[in-house]
């Protein structure tokens, strides 16, 4: 439901403008609760790094937190229990909050990462995997909707890098 209602904001600029008014003024308190919460959830919180700095960012509350619910999902389910999942909130040159989730799982091929979308899940034959492939879709789409980007760095059975840049 939320990738159709955020598929329909990508093409109504005055929906777009509406979601760029509102504002996060805690970030930090936001991505914690969502992390934690998630790391109690998957039994993970000792696995759980947090490096997060305080700002303030143009994106609502709880499209900020599933944005860090969808990273942190990814990195847990495609990661062995016992191994570090380091989530890292900074910004840069006080124009852009980069938010990072990395993990050292199965990873990612360069042409799995090109095809990242929407339903879209790799290896299924090989591993089991829940959920229908819409997380990092609809992670990209809300940086998109709020003028920033997703971009994702991997290598192959060593590590994931998953990268929001939100501009503030």
């Amino acid at each position: 439901m939320l990738y159709s209602q955020l598929e329909l904001a990508a093409y109504d600029p005055t929906k777009a403008k509406f979601l760029r008014g509102l504002r996060t003024s805690d970030v930090r308190a936001v991505m914690v609760d969502v992390a934690v919460c998630l790391a109690q959830q998957v039994d993970r919180a000792s696995d759980l790094q947090l490096d997060l700095q305080e700002a303030t960012v143009p994106i609502e509350p709880s499209h900020l937190g599933k944005i860090v619910e969808e990273l942190l999902n990814n990195a847990f389910r495609y990661s062995s229990p016992g191994s570090p999942v380091r989530v890292r909130c900074a910004t840069e040159d006080e124009r852009v909050l980069v938010l990072s989730a990395m993990d050292r799982g199965r990873g990612m091929t360069r042409a799995q990462i090109a095809q990242v979308g929407a339903y879209m899940q790799f290896d299924r034959e090989q591993y089991e995997q829940q959920g229908q492939g819409l997380g990092l879709t609809i992670a990209k789409r809300l940086a998109e909707l709020h003028g920033g980007e997703l971009t994702i760095e991997s290598v192959p059975r060593l590590t994931t890098a998953v990268q929001v840049m939100l501009p503030l």
